[in-house]
């Protein structure tokens, strides 16, 4: 065998570095020998000497022959070749001791085309992974920060005060010596250095209350002393605390 007689057979396996470009090339092959391409969607019509071939997934291929008289069925062979699969020794010995070296140009085009492949399937499954980790990551962080509300969620509503006519309802004394009572009707009256200024009042959210003066708005935040479980109030202006507290006035009638 001499390069020249194999040189049909590299080009082929150089033009096609895929099992679709295999069924592509093959398929125009036999369709300029005479062959009819068929639907495996629609009813076949053979003639006796016809050649017909058929495809699936543009990654197989069938092709065969109708003998012009059949007697006893058909014999059927088939091959099979994975892709990119094929390979050629860059030397070889024949039978009767000729050595013929393959061209470097096949062999490094070959060598190329594998190569490409292996680092694109590496670059895709090194991006799979990646993708995976940041994925875990993200679920991580995403459960982490449920747990963590959650679990604010139920201790709040376990140690949440109670806003009922024995808490809020009261009258608060503060510590800069102003008093203000809270009534049911929402409103509030505040005394401070013998004014008395009205205004009402309203919860925002279960740890701020809300007091609005015609002159002013004041805002404090719950707090619960864990140690004598005494509930105050403290202002905060502008999200910062400052030195007011209330504290429930001692033996108040509400």
């Amino acid at each position: 065998m001499t390069q020249h007689s194999v040189r049909p057979l590299l080009d082929f396996i150089a033009d096609s570095p895929s099992c679709y470009h295999v069924v592509a090339n093959t398929a125009a092959e036999l369709t300029a020998a005479g062959y009819v391409p068929l639907s495996e969607g629609e009813r076949w019509t053979l003639a006796p000497g016809g050649r017909y071939f058929v495809t699936r997934n543009s990654s197989s291929l069938i092709a065969f022959r109708v003998p012009e008289t059949l007697t006893g069925g058909f014999m059927m062979a088939a091959a099979h070749s994975d892709s990119p699969a094929f390979k050629l020794k860059e030397d070889y010995h024949s039978n009767i001791g000729e050595t013929n070296t393959l061209t470097s140009q096949y062999a490094e085009s070959t060598r190329g085309q594998a190569s490409a492949y292996v680092m694109t399937h590496k670059k895709k499954r090194s991006a799979k992974i990646a993708k995976n980790i940041i994925s875990a990551i993200l679920v991580a962080a995403l459960l982490s920060v449920a747990v963590y509300y959650f679990y604010n969620l139920y201790r709040y509503h376990h140690n949440k005060p109670s806003y009922g006519q024995d808490y809020l309802y009261n009258t608060w004394i503060a510590d800069d010596g102003g008093v203000y009572s809270l009534k049911e009707d929402s409103s509030v009256i505040k005394e401070t250095g013998g004014i008395t200024t009205i205004g009402s009042f309203y919860v925002e959210n279960p740890r701020t209350l809300i007091m609005e003066f015609p002159e002013k708005t004041e805002s404090y935040q719950f707090r619960i002393n864990e140690e004598t479980g005494a509930m105050t109030w403290t202002r905060y202006i502008n999200d910062v605390p400052m030195k007011t507290t209330l504290v429930v006035k001692p033996d108040t009638e509400n």
